[in-house]
């Protein structure tokens, strides 16, 4: 650690402004979470767009969204490229790429889904709201992808953490299963708090043609593309991947969605759909199907869509973020280790409680919630040890950007829908039944007596360690800072409340890691290393250790403590985890020629990964 005098003076010349920050104000007040909106919809897909709209305007609860979707890409972009003299030029140059693409995509959908994306958006009535914002995913994962393709890497590492996903789904059945029958849930991860997490929404469709069919969204996105169901039992969740290999004149997932639950009464099914037409962008899609007990994912690209099967013998399916067929994870983009220690933590976490479940009851519905919510990061892997071996975010499966959470059971016909803000996967839940003959309309569905609804519709609620105390107040902190990050581009205000979460739980290493990675931004590089160094003592995981001990070798350097970054470097050398290896040869340059203060001022910290990359 550092000498005793440096430490003194670190701490000295920040302890007026700790002061300060314990006297400011808390995190902005609770989101109000609408009641959960329960949609019916018949006819043709424009019949069914225009009473989505036109429910969803004599409801309301939609501004939000029809806030945040045109706007989206412009904010990411400027949490990506907050500082240099190209960045402004950068900016613009993307944003043109942004509307192009998705014009781009707009324009190859599927006739009777482009109608039925116009009818919504006609029948809503808001002039600032198109069709083609919400296919904002597609078009990012295919930029950053494209990015690769062509070997600009700066822009792929800048642009890529900012939408670093962290969606998790498992689908168990048989043994797994606590009764055998087939349970399917999920974790959706997206840069829209306040948005996405305020407005559950499930809506049940009839169309003229195929089979009935639902999906969950929120108000004002008329989007089938992240959780759905039809009443043939088939299921299921789509999930962020990053490839080469995009294709700007495929089909979005928005629409591919629609196909699979419309027309798929089988898995051989659902993967003829996807591969009978290009796939635009790249994903992990995990399908299941109540009557066959089985599931796999189809892992798409811009060129090629392989199955995974299930391990054999194995009675559950899961899908992160990560391909896992030979044939598309040799071109696959991971944007940093982080990213991959983040998504395959994620995926060991379910494969772990699934093989514990089938030699034991098996999961049942609060089982899975329970897991979905869960903040220990795999068995194998060392844990924060100041917090009940619990970590806020990082390698584990709930995150503050989970907007949206559900246990699909086509069995029991019901689809149990988390109601709370983030992380959504806390609940608490509520339970809608699939009722495919009610007649076309509007219910809004409250969770409980207290808020005018029925006992019986009551929710479940699960409260883990991070929603009590000084170490609750300080992940609400946490979570504020990655909405002012995703909403607002507010670095200022994010590095404020991931200063407030450091004074609250100060053993947290995530929180400690943030902090100094964001007062690299601001200059403030004895600070930095105080936080970096305070992290050190309680951070255990091999990956996130040594990656504080790079960015703590890099502090030391810009605050004049050579010594000391040797130091760091000598450890993070001795290292053996082969995520490291990048590090380690960083760690090695650095030490011949350390990086230039004016090159740490322009870090960009990802709050999810726990990561952060210097240009």
């Amino acid at each position: 650690m550092l000498g005793m005098h440096e430490l003194t003076v670190a701490r000295s010349r920040w302890r007026a402004k700790d002061s300060n920050l314990r006297g400011l104000g808390d995190v902005a007040p609770a989101r109000r979470v609408v009641p959960l909106l329960v949609l019916r919809l018949e006819g043709t897909q424009a019949e069914m767009g225009a009473q989505h709209g036109e429910w969803l305007r004599r409801n309301g609860g939609y501004h939000q969204v029809i806030e945040f979707y045109p706007t989206m890409a412009q904010r990411l972009l400027r949490a990506s490229f907050p500082h240099g003299k190209l960045a402004p030029a950068l900016r613009v140059i993307l944003d043109r790429a942004c509307d192009w693409a998705l014009n781009e995509l707009e324009k190859r959908r599927p006739t009777e889904y482009r109608a039925r994306g116009q009818a919504f958006v006609e029948a809503l009535g808001e002039p600032g709201m198109r069709p083609e914002h919400l296919h904002v995913m597609d078009m990012f994962q295919n930029l950053i992808g494209y990015a690769a393709k062509l070997r600009l890497s700066p822009i792929a590492r800048r642009f890529g953490p900012q939408i670093a996903p962290a969606c998790s789904s498992i689908a168990v059945w048989g043994d797994a299963s606590s009764d055998a029958e087939l349970r399917h849930a999920r974790n959706f991860d997206f840069p829209g708090i306040g948005v996405w997490d305020v407005a559950p929404t499930v809506v049940f469709c009839k169309p003229d043609k195929g089979l009935r069919y639902g999906f969950v969204t929120t108000r004002g996105a008329d989007v089938p593309a992240v959780s759905g169901f039809n009443e043939a039992g088939i299921s299921f969740t789509t999930h962020t991947r990053l490839h080469r290999d995009v294709n700007f004149h495929g089909q979005t997932i928005c629409d591919l969605g629609h196909e699979i639950i419309q027309y798929a009464e089988t898995l051989e099914d659902a993967v003829r759909i996807v591969r009978r037409r290009p796939v635009a962008s790249s994903w992990g899609i995990l399908v299941s199907s109540a009557r066959e007990k089985r599931a796999l994912v189809v892992e798409t690209t811009g060129v090629a869509c392989p199955v995974v099967e299930p391990s054999p013998g194995a009675d559950f399916m899961i899908c992160t973020n990560r391909y896992r067929s030979a044939h598309n994870l040799h071109r696959e983009v991971t944007t940093t280790p982080a990213w991959i220690v983040n998504s395959d933590s994620r995926e060991q976490i379910l494969t772990d409680a699934a093989r514990a479940a089938s030699g034991a009851d098996g999961l049942a519905a609060d089982d899975l919630e329970r897991l979905l919510a869960g903040h220990r990061p795999p068995s194998n892997g060392a844990a924060l040890v100041a917090n009940g071996e619990e970590r806020a975010t990082g390698a584990v499966l709930a995150q503050a950007v989970n907007v949206h959470a559900v246990v699909i059971e086509p069995e029991s016909e019901r689809v149990r829908v988390a109601v709370g803000t983030t992380p959504s996967s806390w609940g608490p839940y509520l339970s809608v039944p699939f009722d495919w003959d009610a007649p076309t309309g509007a219910e809004e569905l409250r969770t409980g007596p207290a808020d005018g609804g029925d006992a019986e519709r009551g929710p479940t609620i699960h409260a883990p360690n991070f929603d009590n105390g000084d170490t609750g107040r300080a992940y609400a902190h946490f979570r504020e800072a990655l909405r002012l990050v995703t909403a607002d581009a507010d670095l200022p205000g994010a590095r404020a409340q991931i200063e407030r979460a450091a004074l609250l739980a100060p053993d947290d290493p995530t929180y400690r890691f943030l902090a100094g990675a964001m007062q690299l931004q601001h200059g403030e590089f004895a600070r930095a290393l105080s936080h970096f160094e305070h992290g050190l003592r309680v951070e255990e995981h091999p990956f996130y250790r040594g990656n504080m001990l790079l960015w703590g070798s890099r502090a030391a350097s810009a605050a004049g403590f050579p010594a000391r970054a040797a130091v760091l470097r000598e450890e993070l050398a001795a290292t053996s985890d082969e995520l490291l290896a990048e590090h380690r040869r960083a760690a090695t340059r650095e030490g011949r020629l350390p990086l230039a203060a004016e090159k740490l001022r322009k870090t960009v910290v990802n709050f999810l990964l726990v990561d952060a990359v210097a240009h």
